[in-house]
């Protein structure tokens, strides 16, 4: 008895093999990939912030953690105003009064001298220590507007200003130790066009980072140029219908939103620079600093969205996750903290690799386009999940705001749309104007230059669901949200 009911489960279990399903079979059989991370910082500018960074990965590269940043540079920060003539800014960028022609860099130059050739050091000795140098452009201009021509001259120009920095600046030349190892890309304000991906491979980029995946669980594709895209992320604001880029600068702009409609004097807020002296005003579409209140919720919202887009990639398909943040300290440093705190969080997790962009593309280089797909479609054992905090879930609610003869309609739709404990309202900056609806002419004749009418969702405790918010220019309502113009450079396919 005992024998045949071995022989049973025996041919039972060859049974189940025969008749496994491919994907069954692959995800037997495939490796489960580790989980990459990929933390970039934007700019280059603030020598103390490289240095930062710099002993940051030191510091825990002596606790056994392995962590590295990509850099995208931008050389407007290797010239100061007395050699700024060497750059010319190509093409035009957008205004409210329409495209003018671009002229001397968006960002500024960098400082004197010393400082550049200190900015230097800080550039070569964090490849030395192992983080990867990319292209920001030279001028941080948005290029989504630029020919091919266009393109083909700002990196003409990156490359002579690094080619020629020491002699521009009158400092002592050494040895440029990242200068050759340049494969990766970002564009200034993710701003892309056709004519950038023309160029991309004829100055040796490798891959492109200035696109936003829908979803969090995308893995790269190669464009028929043979550029990879490796793109940003849109992740979900836990606790709201909220969804933002995963990059400092867009959940900035979004957040400065919400905290004007709850409290405008924000913008009267200054700061004094001690090294300085000069006097630093707030900036209505990213606040530079906030209360300590609002930068603990800033910043704790953003820690929770990245520790739920890294859950959902490291027990999901594993698709690597992409984080862009910039060396200014937005919301008194809120999101500069949150990217170190994530990173001090899941860079010493079981096969986890924060590595550089450079490095990541190694590794899919390395796989076949069938281990690829199969990636993509998680056909692998998956890491078990770990018993966690709960997480408050997303929500599902899509609002806008249209003009129906003259009449403001806050439209919603959405599985979550219609919930008797939520409420509408339609603001004039921080004003509200309506419930649903709001006269247009009456919104307008009240309104300046730059001010916000939004239409916003909020919960019974007063906590902000949902926003469309659009600005006045011209004394017009703007056709494009604010929240829409932050999800710019979307893009479903690897190619352009």
């Amino acid at each position: 008895m005992a024998k045949n009911l071995i022989k049973f489960a025996l041919s039972t279990t060859m049974a189940l093999s025969v008749f496994a399903t491919p994907k069954a079979q692959a995800a037997a059989s495939l490796e489960r990939p580790p989980q990459f991370i990929l933390l970039a910082f934007d700019g280059s500018y603030m020598n103390s912030t490289w240095q930062y960074l710099r002993e940051y990965t030191q510091k825990r590269k002596a606790q056994a953690v392995d962590t590295r940043f990509t850099f995208f540079i931008n050389p407007a920060y290797l010239l100061y105003s007395e050699n700024s003539s060497y750059y010319t800014a190509p093409g035009m960028h957008r205004t409210a009064q329409g495209l003018v022609r671009n002229k001397g860099s968006a960002i500024g130059w960098g400082g004197n001298p010393r400082e550049i050739e200190k900015r230097l050091g800080n550039m070569n000795g964090a490849f030395k220590e192992g983080h990867e140098i990319g292209s920001h452009a030279v001028g941080h201009w948005d290029g989504s507007t630029w020919s091919a021509d266009d393109w083909n001259s700002e990196f003409k120009q990156f490359d002579a200003i690094l080619d020629n920095v020491f002699t521009l600046n009158h400092i002592t030349q050494f040895p440029l130790q990242f200068r050759n190892s340049i494969v990766g890309f970002r564009a200034p304000q993710l701003g892309i066009s056709p004519g950038l991906y023309e160029e991309l491979p004829n100055f040796g980029i490798k891959y492109d980072t200035s696109k936003v995946a829908k979803n969090m669980d995308y893995w790269p594709e190669k464009s028929s140029r043979g550029t990879w895209n490796f793109p940003l992320a849109r992740i979900p604001i836990p606790g709201t219908a909220k969804s933002y880029p995963t990059m400092d600068y867009n959940f900035c702009a979004n957040d400065t939103l919400e905290l004007l409609r709850k409290d405008p004097s924000l913008l009267q807020l200054v700061k004094v620079n001690p090294e300085t002296g000069k006097t630093k005003k707030n900036a209505a579409d990213c606040l530079s600093f906030v209360p300590a209140e609002q930068k603990a919720f800033i910043k704790n919202r953003m820690i929770k969205a990245y520790q739920g887009y890294f859950e959902n990639n490291y027990y999901g398909n594993r698709a690597p996750i992409s984080i862009g943040h910039h060396f200014s300290p937005w919301m008194d440093g809120a999101y500069f903290e949150a990217m170190i705190e994530i990173a001090d969080q899941v860079c010493n997790k079981p096969e986890v690799k924060c590595v550089t962009n450079s490095e990541f593309m190694k590794f899919i280089e390395s796989r076949t386009p069938t281990e690829i797909q199969n990636y993509r479609d998680g056909n692998f054992p998956k890491m078990p999940r770990m018993k966690s905090k709960p997480v408050a879930r997303s929500l599902d609610i899509a609002l806008s705001l249209e003009n129906q003869d003259g009449i403001l309609n806050a439209r919603l739709s959405g599985k979550d749309a219609n919930r008797e404990d939520f409420k509408t309202a339609i603001l004039l900056d921080s004003k509200v104007i309506g419930s649903d609806k709001a006269d247009l002419q009456s919104a307008l004749s009240n309104a300046r230059e730059g001010s916000v009418v939004s239409a916003v969702v909020y919960n019974s405790h007063g906590d902000e669901m949902q926003s469309a918010s659009y600005k006045v220019i011209n004394g017009q309502i703007q056709q494009q949200s604010v929240e829409d113009h932050m999800m710019e450079g979307h893009q479903d396919e690897a190619d352009e």
